[in-house]
């Protein structure tokens, strides 16, 4: 008997437990059916263990990749782009210039510049309208409240002006409506790092202080609706620093100080709104300056599931290569690879930990 001839409450049971990993590319219908059906969300991510997976923003489409580091040289494995189709058309794929990531859900700015939030385990896309005038100097931010009954999403919205923040703007999916939230982005006095991360609903940016040449972090609170700082550990040197999730429990910093070949690794504690932000140093890297591993080159960096650091960075200006440095757990050098290059100039080149889920856009 194949599994698909199973019981319906039989096949159920057994796919609450399966990794929305193995199910990202699904061609049953009956499954599919389930996979978007309001309740199975709910017990899957009970009872489904949780498996990361690399995603890689290249030529406009997403593509699932793997990085075999345990040969030499390390290898990497391209698999096909998963499909977001138009939404006037069934058959024209979306040009994709920027996503963002939270719970699964992947939120894409796309070359037409449109905005457009995708689930692509269950498939499910939804268009959001962008008002009149919309300034394409903008970052976006994605998040949730947790509800009774379910997950309630939301996209911050906040754009740059003069290099500050200017505007800030959330989008609520259950209205359908843009508005403006009151925050007086002037007396934060900040300039906002690259995009930033979303964990457990909120998201998260390295920012800047001008008056008082301080870096920090800057958390916003989506079930509040405000922005708070919180304090990065305490560096030995200045420098820049690079956000990043831990297996969707906690963040990392990777720091690179100014003037020295030296890159620290840092993670706090598991993340909970109500309790205070821990740091601790995970391990330092000294590399030798031949490597011209730097920032802003350096564009992201994750850590993979046998706890190896990869850190990705731009090998030419235009970002169209991206180059892999793989350090071990002590902080050692292992190995580099070159990852990809875009056949089109100034199109980004982003890798991220993905992490499946069949959470529904609401």
């Amino acid at each position: 008997m194949m599994i698909s001839d199973l019981p319906s409450d039989l096949l159920e049971e057994i796919l609450f437990r399966v990794p929305a990993t193995t199910c990202l590319r699904s061609t049953c219908k009956r499954w599919e059916a389930l996979f978007k059906s309001q309740g199975f969300n709910k017990k899957h991510f009970g009872k489904a263990p949780k498996q990361s997976m690399l995603l890689m923003l290249r030529n406009y489409r997403v593509c699932p990749v793997r990085v075999d580091h345990n040969v030499s040289p390390p290898t990497i494995e391209y698999k096909g782009a998963l499909r977001l189709n138009d939404s006037h058309s069934n058959t024209q794929q979306v040009d994709i210039s920027n996503v963002y990531h939270c719970d699964g859900l992947l939120l894409c700015t796309t070359k037409a510049h449109k905005l457009v939030i995708w689930n692509p385990c269950s498939e499910e896309a939804r268009w959001i309208q962008l008002n009149t005038g919309q300034d394409w100097n903008t970052q976006f931010a994605l998040g949730y409240v947790n509800n009774k009954s379910c997950r309630s999403y939301k996209i911050l919205n906040y754009s740059k002006r003069h290099l500050r923040a200017g505007e800030v703007r959330i989008y609520e999916f259950s209205s359908d409506t843009w508005k403006v939230v009151d925050v007086d982005t002037d007396s934060l006095g900040l300039i906002l790092q690259l995009d930033g991360v979303s964990l457990k609903g909120n998201a998260y940016w390295s920012a800047f202080n001008e008056t008082d040449r301080s870096n920090f972090l800057l958390w916003f609170d989506f079930t509040r609706e405000r922005f708070r700082r919180l304090s990065f550990p305490t560096f030995q040197n200045f420098g820049s620093n690079i956000l990043s999730v831990v297996r969707e429990e906690q963040l990392s910093v990777l720091h690179r100080c100014f003037g020295a070949s030296k890159m620290e690794l840092w993670v706090t504690n598991e993340i909970d709104t109500e309790a205070a932000l821990l740091w601790t140093k995970s391990f330092a890297v000294n590399f030798h300056p031949k490597l011209r591993i730097g920032i802003p080159s350096v564009v992201s960096f994750l850590i993979d599931e046998e706890n190896k650091l990869l850190v990705c960075r731009n090998e030419c200006d235009d970002g169209s290569t991206l180059h892999l440095h793989i350090f071990e757990e002590d902080g050692q050098y292992n190995s580099g690879i070159r990852v990809a290059s875009n056949s089109i100039p100034w199109c980004p080149l982003i890798v991220f930990n993905y992490v499946p889920s069949f959470a529904q856009i609401h």
